[in-house]
């Protein structure tokens, strides 16, 4: 989309063939009418134009160009991958019941810089004639563009190492560093930021090992112009994939016989907590099958699969750590069947749409639960967005534990009781964050007297609810964590799969209560 000034597309556009770019030093807060682009030069206005002593000031003005916080081109969902909205920035982004989300779905494309399309708007982005020229001690500067799930901006990170927003004050340091397991990892540490609603310090991550684009949860840091940070030392691998459970004494079959039935084939690792006796026999064949397996490992912890997880996660160093080692995780109950290769093909289903932060396979026709009659498997779909997945076989994209929302999530979670119903807000509440992968089927046994569960003996089901009292001391937003019917938003058909589907993502698909399923085209 082109840019426009909040004024208007004729009026914006007679301002930015007319007059050179002009911004504030950083540090100083730009007023909404400095975001719209500047009337011609005065007298008066040049004598605001940045000294030479000021190399922040040029740097920023000569970088920027003249557009940036006019207007963002938001789209609505992936599902209509052409169609954009224009918006004026701040009320777009931060106004209206809580949708502050949409700031994860801003289009770059609407927010680049004008220096990237000065020649075909008629904007000077270089300095004037009777400006003097850019001092030659300015220190270099690399442009990104942030979108939080509270806001968005563009951020400088210059090479000393202080790094400022656009049209904020906040200012502070960055470092670009290789974890433990050769992963890059972007910190940022703000200054104050009692006022501007961001946290004091962020890790963002490289998806791909490159720098041009970071993610931590929702929130994302994309190269906006010019050439991406420098990257430190050799280049990164390709992460792996985790599957993590916490497993009891019914479990042997399945690891054995289902997820690691194929192990040279596994390009996932494998992280189980047992959670019964120590002295057991089945803890003893369990160790005796990992053994010597690469990236499997076996510890003992009593307790449930989502208090072990964080506990894994504490012994593995932190949120960042496994973030910085994994791409995806799934967070399965011990008693789910799913094979190595299928295991394999839901990771790699995901890494082709790595705007799903939240996953599930689907289930096959005999598998047992509540909510099968909305995840069981649907033969017309390669996957179908939804806003829920419940809690017995997640998939968790990484980068979303340095979410700071998310982590809060996790430390409140005891039963799994209500985290599936955060998965959807704490993404951003886009349309196409969460998804139930068709492609996938995967087999949730019936529970009987031959085979109970164990977790009911240790917790009644109906007892579960009793969560909430840990969320809300959490400051987990009660909408976030509480019942609403889940909903199918759209879906990519399967080869055959329903027609007057345009790019296989345009059919909204209704599920009711008794599992039926409705289209419309959206």
């Amino acid at each position: 989309p082109q840019l426009r000034s909040s004024a208007g597309p004729t009026q914006g556009a007679g301002r930015a063939a007319s007059a050179p770019a002009r911004l504030m030093p950083p540090g100083q807060a730009l007023c909404p009418s400095a975001c719209r682009l500047p009337a011609p030069a005065t007298s008066a206005s040049a004598a605001r134009r940045p000294q030479p002593e000021d190399p922040g000031a040029w740097q920023m003005r000569s970088a920027f160009g003249a557009s940036w916080g006019c207007v963002a081109a938001v789209r609505s969902s992936r599902r209509w991958p052409g169609r954009t909205t224009e918006v004026p920035l701040r009320p777009g982004l931060l106004g209206g019941r809580g949708r502050a989300a949409a700031a994860g779905s801003v289009a770059l494309a609407g927010m680049r810089w004008a220096a990237c399309h000065g020649q075909r708007l008629g904007v000077r982005t270089a300095a004037a004639a009777d400006e003097p020229p850019p001092p030659t001690d300015a220190p270099r500067c690399w442009t990104y563009f942030s979108a939080h799930r509270d806001w968005c901006d563009h951020l400088l990170f210059f090479e000393d190492g202080r790094l400022a927003r656009g049209q904020a004050q906040d200012s502070g340091t960055w470092q670009l560093k290789r974890s433990g397991d050769d992963r890059l990892v972007l910190e940022l540490c703000w200054g104050d930021t009692s006022n501007s609603g961001i946290a004091s310090r962020e890790e963002f991550e490289s998806p791909d090992g490159t720098t041009s684009r970071f993610l931590a949860g929702g929130a994302s840091l994309e190269q906006a112009e010019g050439e991406p940070l420098p990257l430190p030392g050799r280049a990164s691998q390709r992460p792996r994939g985790l599957v993590f459970s916490s497993v009891g004494s019914q479990c042997l079959p399945v690891i054995r016989d289902q997820w690691l039935c194929s192990p040279a084939l596994m390009e996932f690792d494998v992280a189980l907590m047992f959670y019964k006796e120590a002295t057991s026999d089945v803890f003893r064949e369990l160790s005796a099958l990992v053994e010597g397996q690469s990236g499997v490992e076996l510890q003992h912890s009593p307790g449930m699969k989502w208090p072990n997880f964080l506990r894994w996660l504490e012994l593995q160093g932190g949120f960042e750590a496994v973030a910085a080692r994994y791409d995806y995780i799934w967070v399965v109950d011990d008693d789910v069947r799913l094979e190595t290769m299928e295991i394999n093909r839901l990771f790699s289903i995901l890494r082709e749409h790595e705007h799903i932060q939240f996953a599930c396979p689907s289930f096959d026709a005999g598998s047992d639960g509540v909510w099968r009659y909305f995840d069981g498997h649907d033969p017309r779909y390669t996957l179908r967005y939804t806003d829920f997945v419940e809690c017995t076989a997640p998939v968790l994209k990484a980068s979303m534990l340095l979410d700071p929302m998310f982590q809060r999530c996790l430390r409140a979670v005891r039963t799994g009781c209500f985290i599936d119903f955060c998965f959807f807000p704490v993404a951003g509440a886009r349309e196409d964050a969460v998804a139930i992968i068709d492609a996938v089927q995967c087999h949730h046994p019936p529970r009987g007297p031959d085979a109970p569960s164990e977790m009911r003996q240790v917790k009644a089901w109906v007892d579960h609810k009793e969560d909430d009292v840990y969320f809300e001391q959490a400051g987990v937003p009660r909408a976030w964590y509480w019942f609403r019917q889940p909903q199918v938003l759209g879906g990519l058909p399967a080869s055959g799969g329903p027609e007057g589907v345009a790019g296989g993502v345009g059919a909204a698909v209704a599920a009711g209560p008794a599992g039926g399923v409705s289209h419309s085209v959206g």
